[in-house]
């Protein structure tokens, strides 16, 4: 129903905005200082610009769609690099949630909404079987502030979603 869909969107832009402000922004400027800002500012951008200077909606999908293929990977990766079952493979598990809202989000945007579902949830059980069999590659090859310049681009491009496009998803309703 519509009341039930309501109530998870609202769950999922409290539980996005909270774990991107709370506890992401703060690590990024820990480690990047205001460089880390600017990078957070930057994925909110990211989203605009594809929409304004790219094929509307399906350049936006495509923005979100690559971003997660890389974090796929490096969760894939990291899940390999684990050597026994601690709470890390819970925690991949668990932060699908924003991934899963992401998505459906940004499917929304769409031509065909059902079409560019299906294939994001593919290319994310493809990304995540492939970072789990290059993990060890994928981890030391990536650069050491590489992980912490990532986190706040998607960060920035998760508010952008939580706040920005939800809005406007709400006006043409």
């Amino acid at each position: 129903s519509r009341d039930l869909r309501e109530l998870i969107d609202g769950f999922a832009l409290v539980v996005i905005t909270g774990i991107c402000l709370f506890v992401v922004l703060p690590h990024v400027i820990e480690q990047l200082g205001l460089f880390g800002v600017f990078l957070t500012a930057t994925g909110v951008l990211l989203p605009i610009l594809a929409h304004r200077f790219g094929q509307g909606g399906r350049s936006a999908t495509l923005l979100v769609a690559g971003a997660l293929v890389v974090h796929l990977l490096l969760d894939g990766a990291i899940l390999s690099t684990q050597r026994d079952s601690g709470l890390i493979g819970w925690a991949v598990v668990a932060h699908r949630l924003p991934v899963g809202f992401a998505i459906a989000l940004a499917a929304q945007a769409s031509k065909h909404p059902g079409r560019a579902t299906l294939l994001m949830a593919s290319a994310m059980v493809l990304a995540t079987v492939a970072g789990f069999f290059a993990g060890p590659a994928l981890i030391t090859g990536f650069p050491h502030d590489g992980a912490v310049v990532l986190e706040a681009i998607v960060a920035g491009v998760l508010l952008h979603v939580a706040f920005i496009q939800h809005e406007h998803a709400d006006a043409a309703a």
